[in-house]
């Protein structure tokens, strides 16, 4: 299960997965759940046999029926209907589909991956997806952090895009476009960021250096005294990012005389992680920072993670 916002790369995860397994050389195949009214999300995952419905002139095999022996990858999963999760239900418990308007079973061997935008927790608590179901699919989770949680990959991805869009050609950005990248809004995230560095690149009319005035990006409001994120041509330390001194409780301010930086990002994760008892994901996020963030630190300064 695949879980991240809008434009995170959630489909390019699952194609790689499926590529690195030992079903690669079989087609992946993708069925977008949103765009699938209840009865027709039956019809194209289970399939359906003639006369089944107005419109069904003969008989159609599901998803999972062309599946069989390799991958599905089950996109925006939490807006899945209520009465087809429990026909989904069925077939991750035992392997068998039945077509619509066709009492016959039929085994299939898929590897099922999924993937939503949406809590799917809240949607449980809510009543509009099954627990049951949640259960069974929810085997291991991969989330996606969105690409305001991790600027100091915005411009590898931006030079990444800009070759895609040049052909391979290398593509520079100048000091005020690399800021202005950097802070700047992503509410789409890295599909955003593709469309952004093309039309900048157009812009530009030919030229191979984007500047700022080739962005048109709204920032990211900082509050006063917070840290701004790193630049854009700056590598991040091995302790990742510093811990903005709004995130820290008042017991974890400390005085600076004498002391670096990282003397007070050590004793302010230190603490964090004490709070939590060794918890390094519920301290990364009460910092505001990536959980990988604190477990690389955990382990240069000799801390078992979480």
């Amino acid at each position: 299960m695949i879980l991240g916002p809008t434009g995170s790369g959630k489909e390019l995860v699952a194609r790689a997965l499926h590529l690195l397994s030992p079903r690669r050389t079989q087609t992946l195949y993708t069925i977008n759940c949103s765009q699938q009214a209840g009865g027709l999300a039956e019809s194209q995952l289970f399939g359906h046999s003639r006369g089944a419905f107005t419109g069904a002139v003969g008989d159609e095999e599901g998803m999972f029926v062309r599946a069989h022996g390799s991958t599905l990858f089950m996109d925006e999963l939490g807006e899945l209907a209520l009465p087809v999760q429990a026909a989904l239900l069925r077939t991750v418990e035992l392997g068998e589909v039945v077509r619509v308007g066709d009492g016959r079973l039929r085994h299939v061997d898929v590897r099922l991956v999924t993937a939503t935008k949406e809590d799917i927790d809240a949607r449980v608590r809510a009543g509009t997806f099954r627990d049951d179901l949640y259960a069974r699919l929810d085997g291991e989770q991969v989330r996606l952090p969105a690409l305001c949680e991790r600027r100091e990959d915005i411009m590898m991805l931006a030079a990444h895009f800009a070759r895609l869009w040049t052909g391979g050609e290398e593509v520079r950005f100048s000091p005020g476009a690399r800021e202005k990248l950097v802070h700047a809004d992503w509410p789409h995230n890295v599909r955003q960021l593709q469309k952004e560095v093309g039309r900048a690149l157009i812009n530009a009319k030919g030229h191979r250096l984007i500047d700022a005035t080739h962005l048109e990006l709204r920032p990211v409001p900082v509050a006063p005294g917070a840290e701004k994120p790193a630049a854009a041509n700056q590598a991040p330390g091995p302790s990742g990012p510093m811990v903005r001194p709004e995130l820290a409780t008042p017991d974890d301010r400390v005085r600076t005389a004498g002391r670096t930086l990282e003397d007070i990002q050590n004793e302010i994760y230190a603490k964090a992680l004490a709070r939590h008892e060794g918890n390094g994901a519920a301290a990364a996020r009460e910092l505001g920072i990536q959980p990988i963030t604190l477990y690389r630190w955990k382990e240069q300064h000799g801390h078992q993670a979480a």
